[in-house]
């Protein structure tokens, strides 16, 4: 599905205005005029007529989806850290939630699966960024991994600090169905998920167990 969606997203003419579908972000070109290419996607100007996200968060967030991704794929290397760690805590959409979260360790761990990525994406900005921009780019970095983190972990607690907050309540919904299928890889921010097509959005809650 995803090698698919990288071909249509290279063979297609690049998109001259996008439509903004109403309270969902721009999820679609408008009719007739095709997919935005990934270069283009990859150009400041686009990312910023797009969503208003700016290429650093882009280039993180790509870099978090690759690696969660990749390490869902049924010959990957990573596939044991991340699938027999937090999957199995966590198994199901109906069994995401504990009092505390539950953290996988040794080769159940969900770090050795995301780590390569950010890492490559690191030595691209010290080779591509020089000076104070460096470390602006790796700090950057290092804050959105740590939100992404946070807010994760809430997803998965019983009693969250964010409960009361509606995107909160969705992001959580999309993500507890990627306990069930190979969707959503994303934490709150789907723009790559929508790009290669794995994204699925969330009907509402069905009863949920503790896990």
């Amino acid at each position: 599905m995803v090698g698919e969606a990288v071909v249509r997203l290279l063979e297609t003419p690049p998109v001259e205005r996008l439509e903004r579908a109403p309270g969902r972000g721009v999820e679609r070109a408008a009719p007739g005029l095709g997919q935005a290419r990934v270069r283009d996607l990859l150009d400041q100007r686009v990312l910023e007529d797009v969503d208003g996200r700016p290429p650093r968060r882009c280039a993180t967030t790509l870099a978090l989806w690759a690696g969660h991704w990749f390490s869902h794929l049924p010959w990957s290397p990573l596939r044991t850290f991340h699938l027999a760690g937090h999957h199995t805590l966590y198994p199901d959409s109906r069994h995401t939630r504990s009092t505390q979260f539950h953290y996988g360790s040794g080769r159940a761990s969900s770090i050795p699966a995301l780590l390569p990525w950010l890492v490559i994406e690191a030595t691209l900005a010290w080779v591509l960024v020089a000076g104070w921009r460096l470390a602006v780019a790796i700090g950057e970095i290092v804050v959105l991994v740590v939100l992404f983190n946070a807010v994760h972990t809430q997803f998965h607690l019983l009693a969250p600090g964010l409960e009361r907050r509606r995107w909160f309540r969705t992001a959580r919904r999309r993500h507890e169905l990627h306990h069930d299928a190979d969707v959503n890889f994303m934490v709150g921010d789907h723009f790559w998920d929508r790009v290669f097509g794995t994204f699925r959005e969330a009907t509402p809650p069905a009863e949920v167990l503790r896990a």
